[in-house]
């Protein structure tokens, strides 16, 4: 494969996961008058965004 291949599957991974994680959140209720988003801190949506971009970051390091 070449490093192009390479650096577009990485972009698509990196925007697939981004969605599947915003679409796990939506799905425990993400919406303002959610009981659950008041249960769920705010932080742990950030540690879901730091893991989206560790990983992205160790793919992009690897691979490119």
């Amino acid at each position: 494969m070449s490093w192009v291949n390479i650096k577009a599957q990485v972009i698509a991974l990196t925007i697939l996961a981004a969605i599947i994680s915003f679409g796990v959140l939506s799905g425990i209720g993400l919406s303002p008058n959610s009981s659950v988003i008041k249960n769920v801190p705010i932080t742990w949506l950030q540690v879901v965004g730091a893991i989206n971009l560790y990983v992205a970051y160790t793919l992009w390091k690897r691979y490119i």
